[in-house]
């Protein structure tokens, strides 16, 4: 099956989810490297989806589960999170389900719920919990790869170089949200030029190689990150809602066609 294939095969298997599982999918978008803007031509597919269950089904006494996952198979990967978890999540800022709504390829959508997350995150802390989080997964990526060796996977310079440019993106871009896709990061960093070109020259190189191995290290793109990673945090000011929680049950309520009676 062809990449042109894919998005009709993924279309395709999102009905069958909702059948076995008895759910109602909000959006289905891309979060992998895809999304991300590196992919490999041998890139798999890392579809995930956001979903609403009945009513009743969120009165049981026993909770059903709030993830739905299917079979990995070489090529795609789905699995999804129920709308209840996603909000929960948003609430604390959650960077995952952010990527999610941020993601420029989209198989399925509401036309809503997308559009609502992405307005609710505004009344939460994100920046802060984004900040904590690449910083911390830049630094653990940065020790597992790249720590004492001097031939490297090459892929593995874009887990360390993504979420420290998150980070530069945010430290320049403070009312802004984050791009997911590398282009528009990268846009919004303003890198010096040797870095900006020996990261480009990687990405075209991944673009147009199966299984790109490894290699020598790049000395532009090492000295890069040793500056990157020695940077502090962004400092960001809280934007937490007082009335988050009141936000949150009336999405909630919407997404899974609950209305309140009067006075409840």
């Amino acid at each position: 099956m062809t990449d042109a294939d894919m998005p009709r095969r993924i279309e395709a298997v999102l009905p069958g989810l909702e059948n076995r599982h008895g759910i109602r999918i909000l959006f289905a978008i891309e979060s992998g490297s895809r999304a991300w803007g590196f992919p490999s031509p041998d890139s798999d597919y890392d579809v995930r989806f956001v979903y609403a269950r009945p009513v009743a089904d969120y009165l049981r006494l026993v909770p059903l589960r709030d993830v739905v996952e299917r079979p990995v198979d070489p090529v795609l990967d789905i699995n999804g999170w129920d709308i209840a978890k996603a909000l929960k999540l948003l609430a604390r800022g959650n960077p995952t389900l952010l990527e999610w709504v941020a993601s420029p390829i989209v198989y399925h959508c509401d036309g809503i719920t997308r559009a609502n997350l992405l307005r609710l995150s505004d009344h939460t802390n994100w920046r802060r919990a984004a900040g904590y989080h690449y910083h911390q997964l830049a630094e653990r990526q940065a020790a597992r790869h790249f720590d004492g060796k001097a031939t490297v996977k090459l892929k593995t310079y874009f887990y360390v170089l993504r979420p420290l440019l998150n980070l530069r993106f945010l430290r320049r871009n403070p009312g802004s949200a984050l791009p997911m896709h590398l282009a528009g990061l990268v846009a919004g960093c303003a890198l010096p030029g040797a870095a900006a070109e020996a990261l480009e020259d990687l990405r075209r190189l991944k673009a147009t190689t199966v299984e790109l191995g490894s290699g020598p290290r790049w000395p532009l793109l090492d000295a890069f990150i040793q500056a990157e990673l020695a940077e502090p945090m962004p400092m960001i000011a809280d934007n937490h809602s007082p009335d988050m929680a009141a936000r949150l049950d009336a999405e909630f309520h919407r997404a899974i066609g609950f209305t309140p009676q009067a006075g409840s």
